[in-house]
């Protein structure tokens, strides 16, 4: 198993069943997820607000993670993590039978529900398994998997999806079981024995208001979760207009986005490995502004663009930050988080970005139909996302400022 050697001993069991998910994940995501957007508007004509239901339906997942992490307490976090992602997967399984845009919309948006809610019992048992000082090290390696497995069937992807109308019901299911199998070697990875007691609905409502007075008793994270909040607003706004725009603007076919893609995964690839040694050696929310402040050129590439070959700065700084978000932002709640409460600050975290991931697309979609209605560009769209990324770069600033000064008070 690549890199097991610099891995730690009580680490290893966990990397290598790990690695081997995250390999299979691979063909899973790259056969699937980076056409979605392409095959619902090109091929299934979907509409503004199918495409931004569809963008909307990983945040609904978020929404529910408080309640999930939750539910968790005092039990082991793994079948927590394995059972909503088979059933993300099986589900897709399904896309076999469908050729309208709603039912494709509708069970892509199952799918990604129940991959998102799995995020708090992820964190809790990725924290559980790697050690601290070598835990963004040993995520890049297994990331780093995912990545050159992306690179080398994405293209091969968008090829099949090029030959026929309706390739993708044959495509998607196919991806969707090596995502099951994936998951089963996942399950095999051991973890810890729960500590503390079960809990039961009743005490939701006093764990909620304990979660949420977080943002209250904690205010560097409070500044670190609302920068991550603005700023994913405005990325997120634009998220129905990009498959839009590449449809009907730069009329892009499956083959240039796998291609493009697969320049995306190269540097997805190699980031991973940068990110984990960078978020382990330094403090990973310098990694969360660095990576912010890479972001704010896709929206400034898109609005530039006028051909396809034109959006390869876009799916660069997409890869390079893609590794980096995820890294940093993992590593960053971490950092923010008191002891064993590492799935309580992610579940607080994926809320947030469940209700922004919720508002943000249909914004989005009703300012694509507003512009056109009124004769407006809707490349202008990029520029009001442009504003909200910058805003929420300089707030990651000053909430960075908050931490160092707290930290130096201590």
């Amino acid at each position: 198993m690549f890199f097991s050697n610099r891995v730690p001993e009580e680490a290893r069991q966990a990397y290598e069943w790990d690695a081997r998910a995250s390999f299979l994940a691979g063909v899973y995501i790259s056969a699937i997820f980076p056409f979605l957007g392409l095959i619902a508007r090109d091929r299934l004509h979907a509409s503004e607000q199918a495409i931004a239901f569809m963008m909307a339906a990983p945040f609904v997942g978020n929404l529910f993670a408080l309640f999930y992490a939750h539910v968790m307490e005092g039990q082991n976090k793994l079948p927590f993590v394995i059972y909503p992602a088979l059933a993300a997967r099986f589900s897709l399984l399904l896309m076999v039978a469908v050729t309208h845009a709603w039912p494709f919309v509708i069970l892509v948006s199952v799918a990604q529900i129940f991959a998102t809610v799995t995020s708090p019992a992820y964190a809790a048992v990725m924290a559980d398994v790697y050690p601290d000082e070598y835990r963004g090290r040993i995520m890049s390696y297994c990331r780093g998997r995912m990545a050159l497995v992306t690179l080398l069937v994405a293209p091969l992807a968008g090829w099949a999806l090029n030959q026929s109308e309706d390739a993708y019901r044959i495509l998607f299911p196919v991806g969707a079981l090596f995502g099951v199998v994936g998951t089963l070697c996942f399950s095999r990875v051991r973890t810890r024995p729960p500590v503390g007691e079960r809990v039961c609905w009743r005490q939701s409502f006093h764990f909620l208001a304990n979660t949420v007075r977080i943002l209250k008793e904690n205010v560097p994270f409070r500044w670190f979760a609302m920068s991550v909040f603005t700023f994913g607003f405005g990325n997120l706004l634009t998220s129905p207009l990009y498959p839009i725009f590449q449809v009907d603007r730069l009329h892009m076919t499956t083959q240039q986005v796998g291609l493009l893609n697969n320049i995306s995964s190269a540097f997805w690839m190699v980031s991973y490995l940068y990110w984990g040694r960078f978020v382990d050696r330094h403090n990973p929310l310098k990694a969360v502004l660095i990576n912010v402040f890479l972001n704010i050129l896709i929206p400034v590439n898109y609005f530039l663009a006028t051909k396809p070959w034109h959006l390869t700065p876009s799916y660069v700084i997409a890869g390079i930050t893609n590794a980096g978000i995820e890294m940093s932002y993992f590593n960053g709640i971490l950092h923010y988080s008191e002891p064993n409460k590492a799935s309580q600050y992610q579940a607080l975290h994926s809320s947030l970005l469940g209700i922004r991931g919720v508002i943000a697309p249909f914004i989005g979609a009703g300012m694509i139909s507003y512009f056109r209605h009124h004769g407006y560009d809707v490349r202008y769209i990029f520029l009001v996302s442009i504003i909200f990324i910058a805003l929420g770069m300089l707030m990651q600033l000053a909430g960075t400022d908050r931490k160092q000064r707290a930290g130096t008070k201590g």
